[in-house]
């Protein structure tokens, strides 16, 4: 990892600490000129914003403690969905298109989900 990407996941992690339920656009500006004056390029906000949206989906999904949730499912169902909002959105039929996702885990997922 680049003395680049360490900065970036530190104002990643700090940020989304301080967000865990979502920002509002005061707060994305915020970060993006954090980001900047620490000499991290915001050349490409849409990139940004998708790595922290599936980061926070990241963790959201970690919270549920899900038996059979692990980091690996949790990753995939993130690069498949990218936000919280997308998976809120999911059936249990979108979900168990993931791959290793079997159909029994994508239905804890939506129950789990629902109650979320």
């Amino acid at each position: 990892m680049t003395a680049h990407d360490r900065t970036l996941q530190g104002h990643v992690d700090g940020f989304l600490d301080r967000h865990p339920d979502g920002w509002d656009h005061h707060a994305w500006e915020g970060l993006l000129r954090d980001l900047h004056s620490n000499g991290v390029s915001v050349s490409d906000p849409a990139d940004l914003g998708r790595q922290l949206e599936e980061e926070r989906l990241r963790r959201w999904l970690a919270r549920l403690e899900l038996k059979g949730l692990g980091p690996r499912r949790a990753d995939a169902l993130s690069r498949t969905f990218g936000s919280v909002w997308a998976l809120r959105q999911a059936d249990t039929d979108a979900i168990a298109t993931v791959p290793t996702i079997p159909r029994a885990l994508a239905e804890r997922i939506c129950e789990a989900v629902a109650r979320a």
